[in-house]
């Protein structure tokens, strides 16, 4: 799948007022190792990694079963799918979470 700077930037603008922005840090050259490196601290995200994105764009552009939602996985992605359920919520949707 393709995407276009356009529908990436549709996504930010929906997704932006669920997510945190976090920091990207420009670490020295020879800090680790003999280049520069940039960082972007998505553990500072909700949920702790960068699947809340994901988690808020899916749900944002998709229409929520009256059954809920489900995420299962041995990482994140139940606490980024809790997170959005729950900020967008209109009071009759759940969240079930698994990890393995």
């Amino acid at each position: 799948m393709e995407l276009s700077r356009h529908e990436i930037r549709e996504a930010y603008n929906l997704i932006s007022p669920y997510v945190r922005r976090t920091p990207v840090i420009d670490v020295e050259p020879g800090t680790l190792g003999g280049t520069a490196v940039l960082l972007k601290l998505e553990l500072m995200q909700v949920g702790g990694s960068f699947k809340a994105r994901g988690a808020f764009t899916n749900l944002l552009t998709r229409p929520v079963p009256a059954t809920g939602v489900a995420a299962a996985s041995g990482g994140n992605p139940p606490g980024s799918g809790r997170h959005s359920t729950r900020r967008r919520r209109r009071g009759d949707e759940a969240c079930s979470t698994w990890t393995g």
